[in-house]
């Protein structure tokens, strides 16, 4: 049985590299490609006979789905969907299955057009591992004793960033430490420049599992990205909602609220405003 796995955003590797370690454990052939290589995959698709590809997001399903049609292909199209509530256009993106979140979403997903055959409410696929390797206060020089925040906001622009590091830095003091992952060497390198006065704020790229940094942490502060705000949850670690697509957003941030796990971002920013001058 082989299996193609196709990421749309940073966070879906989280959920490949458990899936890969499941069904690698099977027996089954994976492969794990970028949306970014979505254009050199016909060749592939042609030539090899997949038994299902897996996708995070509508681009993916949509193309595929179209290039399934048009070539005659007959693997099985399956989403994983990572919001909690129905992203517009999911009903219309032509996969086969869809992997939901919770069963508490499902009524969602039907009412936006999707047959109740086609939903599999599995919950996003996360291991979360009783003991980790490596540790990431002692590699940065963070205290082992100290208050740890993390700031996992890719999909946050910098300038909102910046506001939201100077805010907590504000409001919390100089004894908690604040480590800020991000995905790309650009925004590292600019983020890291930006607070070099600090001897309290961590700048790091995203090069270990998202776990790992959370293990770390004492609270976290996320996009409404579903499978990092599921990791979280599923590790106990109190997170905060900023920023966003407005649906997602809101979506995301509705369930877990109902399960009064976390706070939306305004929340946060408008204690920021009260008591500091940074959140502006």
């Amino acid at each position: 049985m082989k299996i193609l796995f196709v990421a749309e955003e940073k966070s879906d590797a989280e959920v490949i590299n458990c899936l890969k370690k499941r069904l690698d454990g099977m027996g089954a052939d994976t492969e794990a490609v970028g949306y970014g290589q979505m254009r050199f995959l016909k060749g592939r698709l042609k030539r090899t006979m997949y038994s299902a590809v897996v996708v995070f997001g509508i681009k993916s399903a949509s193309y595929l789905s179209r290039f399934r049609r048009n070539a005659g292909c007959k693997f099985l199209l399956v989403m994983i969907c990572r919001g909690y509530e129905c992203e517009k256009g999911t009903a219309d993106s032509g996969c086969d299955l869809y992997v939901i979140p919770s069963d508490e979403s499902m009524l969602g997903f039907v009412s936006d057009g999707i047959r109740e055959n086609k939903l599999l409410p599995f919950g996003i696929p996360l291991d979360v591992s009783e003991d980790l390797d490596g540790d990431i206060r002692s590699r940065l020089g963070l205290s082992r004793d100290g208050t740890v925040i993390l700031y996992i906001l890719s999909e946050t622009p910098l300038k909102t960033v910046k506001k939201t590091l100077a805010a907590s830095n504000a409001l919390f003091g100089k004894d908690c430490g604040h480590l800020v992952v991000c995905d790309n060497k650009r925004d590292e390198k600019r983020l890291a420049s930006y607070f070099s006065p600090h001897k309290n704020i961590y700048v790091e790229r995203l090069s270990e599992d998202a776990e790992l940094y959370m293990k770390c942490a004492d609270i976290a502060f996320l996009n409404p990205d579903g499978v990092y705000m599921t990791l979280a949850s599923r590790m106990s670690l109190p997170f905060v909602i900023i920023g966003g697509r407005k649906n997602e957003c809101r979506g995301n941030a509705l369930f877990f609220q109902k399960g009064g796990w976390p706070f939306s971002g305004k929340a946060f920013l408008t204690v920021c405003r009260t008591r500091t001058g940074f959140a502006g």
